[in-house]
């Protein structure tokens, strides 16, 4: 059976290179704060704001330097952030074996680009301040993450606009094939305008669509890359990820999975620990077929998801409600 969905590749066995001092050296980059979206400028008073603070590798995707405390097992980032006196804002991010000592924390995902969603804020410039630090359950104390003379928090200014940005949006429009029993998604004008004047033989709209960015508008973290997997290889079928794990592992099969956009739209990923799409957005889900051929279909719509697992299709996605991606309101 050839399936690729998300819990498949999440636990597929990743090629495992020994770190050098070639590569950018981790402890430099903990504790620099990021902002999502941040391609359309700085946000408006009306804009959710994502914030990431770098964590070197927890997981599985390399060894860490001799320096870098680590342990046997999984590792997880709990994170609790605060408004100080002003405009200055705290983020306390903790790496730990050990949940329970962090009730005030919330627990983010080794995948999450988003370590949390805040705002929106008033016009005005804000201090950002995170601070990356380790627990060691065995002795019940809390050091920095990197030791000295690694810098243990980093500080960056966010600048709101009296004004909010101007994101673009537009359908994504569904499309079924009754012979292979396939789902289709585009919101490409061209080739929507093509499958309504029936190019593709075959392939009826289902009167199924949901918002998403067009392309240009969030940046790389928001780009969904849609892949065709080829007939030779038992597929003939799309598949739409924004999952860095899911393109790493299907750019490696170019015999079986062919890249045909970089950028095929645009949304954002949720918290993976939890699911949690932040505000002015939506969960969307993804359904596999549970079959050979490997056909999935996506949607928002909470009865079109509960119909097709009643037809033998399985969630993939984050938290308990299994959510792939958050998708604009409008």
């Amino acid at each position: 059976m050839c399936r690729v969905g998300l819990l498949t590749i999440l636990f597929a066995l990743y090629p495992v290179a020994a770190w050098s001092a070639s590569r950018i050296d981790p402890c430099t980059q903990v504790g620099l704060i990021s902002f999502e979206p941040s391609a359309f400028g700085p946000p408006g008073p009306d804009t959710v704001i994502g914030y990431r603070v770098e964590v070197p590798p927890y997981g599985f995707d390399e060894p860490y330097p001799p320096y870098i405390p680590s342990k046997p097992g999984p590792q997880f980032a709990v994170v609790r952030g605060s408004f100080g006196p002003g405009n200055i804002y705290f983020i306390d991010v903790v790496v730990t074996h050990d949940l329970t000592p962090f009730p005030a924390y919330h627990q983010v995902g080794y995948l999450d680009r988003n370590f949390d969603f805040i705002g929106p804020f008033s016009p005005g410039t804000y201090t950002f301040t995170a601070t990356v630090r380790s627990y060691d359950s065995t002795t019940g104390t809390l050091v920095p993450f990197c030791p000295a003379p690694y810098a243990s928090s980093y500080t960056r200014a966010l600048m709101v606009a009296t004004v909010d940005p101007q994101l673009t949006t537009a359908p994504v429009i569904e499309y079924y094939y009754s012979k292979l029993d396939h789902y289709f998604i585009t919101q490409d004008p061209v080739e929507i305008q093509a499958l309504d004047a029936g190019a593709h033989f075959g392939w009826v709209r289902t009167g199924q669509s949901f918002p998403a960015y067009v392309p240009g508008s969030l940046g790389v973290n928001g780009f969904v890359w849609r892949y065709y997997g080829l007939p030779s290889a038992g597929l003939d079928s799309h598949f739409f990820t924004l999952a860095v794990p899911e393109q790493n592992v299907l750019n490696l099969e170019p015999d079986k999975w062919v890249v045909e956009r970089q950028d095929a739209f645009e949304l954002l990923q949720p918290l993976t620990a939890t699911g949690y799409c932040p505000p002015n957005t939506i969960p969307a889900y993804r359904l596999w077929n549970n079959r050979a051929d490997g056909d999935h279909r996506y949607t928002t719509d909470t009865v079109i998801k509960r119909t097709m697992i009643g037809k033998g299709y399985i969630a993939e996605g984050y938290g308990p409600d299994a959510v792939f991606m958050c998708a604009p309101t409008q």
